[in-house]
């Protein structure tokens, strides 16, 4: 099974994209957008249906996914736990933390260090970790794009390197990092020695 449509490969242990669980349903918005997400992956690849959230949890999970790492702010979405567990037969460890970021901003340094440690521990541990925001765009991007600089890439390079990553997405044509702010967050990351 393949993973789900506004997801990619970041490295061999780490797979980024948008919120797996079902958007809040007090706000409109988030549900006619998800909705139009849902159609344009459908039609990008009608072969593999509807990814509703029980099919792109269950998407994760095949993939090997065994770390959720959420950066979304607390309240922000509905949790997806319970979801987890009914789409793992297995009884699997399957690991959740919040890691919160304001949707739209970027974190302090020691947040940011405090990201990448956990991610690096995870892995160390041999956990295969899904790194997510709501969109997978904005947030998504600053840690996928400072952990590919904490990993060797000028912030320049990691900006371009998520691009391509994301060229087969459906909506590869918005920018990740989402903000000017923090694409610079990126850019100008140094990570401690």
């Amino acid at each position: 099974m393949s993973i789900p449509p506004y997801s990619y490969i970041a490295s061999s242990q780490i797979t980024a994209g948008d919120y797996p669980g079902k958007q809040h349903p007090k706000f409109f918005w988030r549900i006619i957008v998800t909705k139009l997400y849902e159609i344009l992956a459908f039609l990008k690849d009608p072969s593999k249906g509807y990814f509703g959230p029980k099919k792109r949890l269950n998407s994760l999970l095949k993939s090997g996914i065994t770390s959720f790492i959420d950066l979304t702010v607390e309240g922000e979405l509905p949790p997806y736990s319970q979801l987890i567990e009914l789409m793992n037969p297995d009884s699997k460890i399957i690991k959740y933390k919040r890691m919160p970021i304001q949707d739209m901003s970027t974190p302090e340094k020691t947040e940011m260090e405090e990201i990448l440690n956990y991610i690096d521990q995870e892995i160390s541990a041999g956990e295969k970790i899904y790194v997510h925001c709501l969109r997978g765009l904005g947030r998504t991007g600053i840690v996928i794009g400072c952990y590919l600089v904490r990993h060797g890439e000028t912030g320049e390079k990691a900006i371009k390197k998520i691009a391509s990553l994301r060229k087969n997405l459906p909506n590869r044509w918005l920018q990740s990092p989402q903000t000017d702010m923090q694409k610079e967050f990126v850019i100008n990351w140094e990570p401690n020695k």
